[in-house]
């Protein structure tokens, strides 16, 4: 086989020195290479300029929000570092090709956030898409778009949810309460319209079994009720009910209660008739506080700290302390329904 194809290329080699050393066929050659070049450049010249390499489309990605920047150093270096890897993994996540999937619940716009491995890592909350906001993809049909008017509740127009998530966890002094890690985060995918950059909460998921409304309150320890109970007090929390207390099994009726969802936190104004907390009927309420958890309970220096911190991301509703005193710990039980 090797031959044959040593004798073909010496055949091909031949065929081509004698056209090369042959006059006619040297100027039909040329003559044919010409008429082939005319219509080519022709051709060439009529056509439309070589268009422009396409633009690749900027990569999803997170970045922490621009005003967290200076609470970060606020913050225990665990703390800050935990929310600069979430963001991180948040981003990571985003390239790797896992868009923010839409939540069924809540009246607002919520998102599953994935890392990279595709877990469930946190949910985002945009700024304009809570409940009466404009960008609202639930019930912007049903609600007025006026943002100016509709309120969520009493204290807190369309908007504000998110800096009081982030609140909430800045408060949970020494993560007493276990408020998951929050911060105020700016996420950017091509699926937000017109390819937006979205403003909002991250919040860390927390893997759970059961939210508190699923299961009968017996089952809770009186420290977990207390430790709910405590932050929603310090907070003046307008919107503690059984879906936002997550349950994590820990073993043969031992369970962790884990606080979610805060923008009800320090309203502006107050409406006692939408004060509900959903531990009050419950029996641990009821129940004295005991040595571990009174450290926790709320004093004059608390409420300095809690201004302290507040000031640093500029939260109006506390830039004045309340018209009234916060409740003193000296019953050493929380307030009763």
């Amino acid at each position: 086989m090797t031959q044959e194809f040593e004798s073909d290329s010496a055949n091909d080699s031949a065929a081509d020195q004698d056209s090369d050393s042959d006059p006619d066929t040297i100027a039909s050659s040329a003559s044919a290479s010409a008429s082939d070049i005319a219509p080519r450049a022709a051709k060439a010249k009529g056509s439309a300029e070589p268009q422009q390499p396409k633009k690749k489309a900027p990569l999803p990605f997170v970045r922490l929000a621009d005003e967290f920047s200076s609470v970060l150093a606020s913050l225990r270096s665990a703390d800050a570092s935990h929310l600069e890897k979430l963001v991180r993994r948040a981003s990571r996540g985003l390239a790797a090709g896992y868009a923010p999937e839409l939540l069924d619940e809540g009246e607002g716009g919520a998102y599953l956030v994935r890392d990279e491995d595709g877990d469930c890592l946190g949910i985002f909350k945009p700024t304009d898409e809570e409940p009466f906001a404009p960008g609202n993809p639930k019930l912007a049909r049903k609600q007025s778009a006026d943002s100016n008017n509709a309120k969520l509740k009493a204290g807190v127009r369309p908007g504000e949810a998110a800096v009081r998530e982030f609140a909430a966890y800045l408060l949970d002094r020494d993560r007493a309460a276990g408020v998951p890690p929050t911060c105020m985060a700016e996420l950017f995918h091509a699926q937000f319209a017109g390819g937006r950059m979205k403003r909002g909460s991250l919040q860390q998921f927390v893997p759970h079994d059961h939210q508190a409304w699923d299961i009968g309150p017996a089952q809770y320890s009186v420290a977990e009720v207390h430790r709910i109970g405590l932050l929603d007090v310090r907070l003046f929390n307008t919107d503690r009910h059984g879906g936002n207390i997550l349950v994590k099994r820990l073993g043969a009726r031992q369970y962790r209660l884990v606080p979610i969802d805060h923008g009800f936190v320090l309203p502006d104004s107050v409406d006692g008739a939408e004060l509900w907390f959903e531990w009050m009927t419950w029996p641990q309420s009821r129940q004295p506080f005991d040595a571990d958890t009174l450290p926790t309970c709320w004093t004059a220096s608390a409420w300095r700290r809690t201004r302290a911190s507040c000031a640093s991301w500029a939260c109006a509703s506390l830039a004045s302390p309340p018209s009234s005193a916060p409740p003193r710990c000296s019953s050493a039980r929380l307030p009763a329904a």
